[in-house]
Parts: C-alpha cells; sequence; structure tokens
C-alpha cells in the first residue's frame, strides 16, 4: 500500500498545480501554445499513420483489463486466495490511469483557460438580430451556390466519400492561417470510428483525444455534416479547445478553404447554429430566410433531421441504451463545466456571435430579410 502510495503521489501533485494554477491565464497560456502545442503536433502527425485509432484500441484493451482484473477480483475472494495478487494488478492499472490522466491535464486543459486562437483578429461581441439575419442569408447563399458541385446520390442527397473527406483534410486550414496563425502548426489527420454506430447512439459525430493527438469522426453520421465536424475535431489539434471556438474556426477554415465539399458543409452547418438563434429572435425573419433554400439545400437538412429522427426512435425502444446515451451527455456537459464552460453542451451553439462577425465583415448586410431570388 505505501508502494502504491508514492507512486500516486507525482500525478496527484501534477493534477493539483493545475487546479492551483489554472486562474492564472498567462500561465495557461504558456502551457497551451508551448508544451501543449508540441504535443499535439508530434502525436498528431505520428498517429496518422496509423491505420485504426490508437484512442479506440487502447480504450478496448484497457476495458477488457478492468474485466479481466474484476473477474481475477471476484474469482480470489470466492476461493479466498490470491486476494492480494488481485488487488496488485488492479492498483497498477489505477497508477496507469492515474498517470495518463495527469498527461491529459496538462497537455489539453490548459486550452479551455488560455487565450483564444481569434484573438487579435475578430473582436467577439453581442450582435443585433438584424446582424443574424444578414450572416444567415449570408450562409445560405454560400451553401446554396455550392450545392450542386458536390457529388449527390439518387435521391439527391450529399455523397461525397469519407476517404475523400479525410484525403482533402489536409487542405482545409490551409488558407485560414494567414488570417488566424495560432492554428498553424498540426499534421493531424481524421480517423473514422470504429465505434461509429454507438457514437451515434450518443449524438455525437466526432471526437478529438488529447492524448494521442487523434481527431476522429462518426462515418455513420449525416455525411453532408461529416467535412464540417472533420474541420471541428481538426481545429482542436491545432489549438482551439473550447467547443465555440472549435465551430467557428472550423467554418471559417472550411469557408476559405477552396475545396468545394468543405465549403457547403461549413455554410451548412453555420446555417443550422445562426437558423436556431434567429429563430428564436425573430421567427418571421428566419422563415422568410430559410425560404430560399435551395432544393439540395433542403434534402441535406431532411436526410439530417431524420437520421436523427430515427436515433431517438431506436434509443426510446431500448431503455438502457436511453440510459447509457443520457450518462454520456450528462457526463461530457459536467467536464464542460468544470473546465470553464459554463453553457456545458449548450456552448456549442455559442458561436452564433463569431460567426455572424465573421460573416457581418465579410460583407454580409443589405437584404438581410429577403429570400433568394
Amino acid at each position: 500500500m505505501r508502494r502504491f502510495l508514492l507512486f500516486l503521489i507525482p500525478p496527484a501533485v501534477i493534477a493539483a498545480a493545475f487546479f492551483l494554477l489554472r486562474p492564472y491565464a498567462a500561465v495557461m497560456d504558456y502551457a497551451w501554445r508551448r508544451a501543449g502545442a508540441v504535443w499535439r503536433f508530434v502525436l498528431g502527425h505520428l498517429t496518422s499513420y496509423l491505420p485504426i485509432s490508437l484512442m479506440e484500441t487502447i480504450g478496448t484493451a484497457l476495458a477488457l483489463l478492468l474485466v479481466v482484473f474484476l473477474a481475477a477480483l471476484v474469482i480470489s475472494l470466492l476461493r479466498r486466495r490470491g486476494f492480494g495478487r488481485a488487488l496488485r494488478r488492479i492498483g497498477r492499472l489505477v497508477i496507469v490511469v492515474a498517470y495518463g490522466a495527469a498527461v491529459f491535464i496538462w497537455a489539453y486543459l490548459p486550452g479551455y483557460f488560455a487565450q483564444e486562437t481569434y484573438s487579435g483578429a475578430l473582436t467577439r461581441r453581442d450582435v443585433s438580430t438584424d446582424e443574424l439575419a444578414a450572416a444567415m442569408v449570408y450562409f445560405r447563399d454560400r451553401a446554396n451556390a455550392t450545392a450542386p458541385e458536390v457529388k449527390r446520390d439518387a435521391a439527391g442527397v450529399f455523397d461525397e466519400s469519407v476517404d475523400d473527406i479525410i484525403t482533402l483534410s489536409d487542405l482545409v486550414y490551409s488558407g485560414v492561417t494567414s488570417r488566424l496563425p495560432n492554428l498553424s502548426g498540426s499534421r493531424a489527420r481524421p480517423k473514422k470510428m470504429l465505434y461509429s454506430a454507438i457514437m451515434s447512439r450518443t449524438h455525437f459525430t466526432g471526437i478529438y483525444f488529447a492524448l494521442t493527438g487523434e481527431a476522429h469522426i462518426n462515418d455513420d453520421a449525416p455525411r453532408a455534416f461529416l467535412p464540417f465536424t472533420a474541420a471541428h475535431e481538426l481545429a482542436h489539434s491545432r489549438g482551439a479547445a473550447r467547443e465555440d471556438e472549435a465551430n467557428f474556426v472550423a467554418v471559417a477554415a472550411c469557408l476559405t478553404s477552396n475545396v468545394t465539399m468543405y465549403e457547403y458543409s461549413g455554410a451548412l452547418a453555420a446555417l443550422n447554429y445562426i437558423g436556431s438563434a434567429l429563430a428564436r429572435d425573430d421567427m418571421e425573419a428566419y422563415t422568410e430566410i430559410a425560404s430560399g433554400y435551395g432544393e439540395y439545400v433542403r434534402l441535406d437538412f431532411d436526410a439530417s433531421r431524420r437520421y436523427w429522427g430515427e436515433i431517438d426512435e431506436k434509443n426510446a425502444r431500448s431503455p438502457a441504451v436511453a440510459a447509457f446515451a443520457a450518462a454520456v451527455t450528462e457526463t461530457y456537459d459536467g467536464y464542460l463545466r468544470a473546465n470553464g464552460q459554463k453553457s456545458g453542451m449548450r456552448s456549442y451553439g455559442e458561436c452564433v456571435d463569431l460567426l455572424t462577425v465573421w460573416a457581418v465583415e465579410r460583407g454580409a448586410g443589405g437584404a438581410a430579410a429577403h429570400p433568394a431570388s
């Protein structure tokens, strides 16, 4: 027990240091922009060469080890022998997890308390309903213009291949880094998740795992939003830790990428967030602008609504899965709140003001409440 406690002292001290120092923005910014950036760059580059997700492999292995250890512990209790050996094995697993958590704390959590990647390039401010409407028109027109240029299936729904989405992700940040230089440096490439179907049941479309530097996308989710999701997860690898910041960065990267499928997906995602905000403020303006959606934009929104509706129906038919999904959501919501994002999961939608300011700076305005001809 003494040896076990001695091994736990270093990760405990490392974790305590973070919680004591996180109110100091300069310390957090240095940890995030220096040590954290090196970690993200090196691991993101190395793990991109692996054909499978290291995160999923390690997670699966740890889950199996935990089951084996617990089974060994139960058998030891029943036989009344080998109890100490089983406890020692579980202790070793706890130590490994503790050191992994300590690395994660300093490799990623400072990003929630560091300076935003858009600092100096864009000023966040409150936006008016008129500006929201103007931004919605701007993104609607971008979506309408690029929608016919992407591959579609026989029903007219977005049908670019996941492999192409992953391959072309290398180009997504080539345009935006001149305006937001804090985003440069990463070499990560998103990966398809083995457990995509399970992720859908929890309404997650992607994951960035700081310990391995891997960005993951749920390739079972609606295809039209996958390029945006890839850009969002890559935003985390490039230094945008907060979810609202990552959403804004992803849209900005997509629309300046000169990669059509990414431009379209970014505009579609921005429409989703800004449209929801405008509908709450001025339903009449929202309805009028939405009436200008092109046919392909409508088809992709409809396909997304059908997909998530079917997921909700499946969850409703399975109380155990619904409980699991709720537990995952609550856990992540708590994680975000514990790291300075007071709105928790709702922080994803707080990119609206950033997107609106970005659109207004690019000429959004004028006939904001009028549908496209």
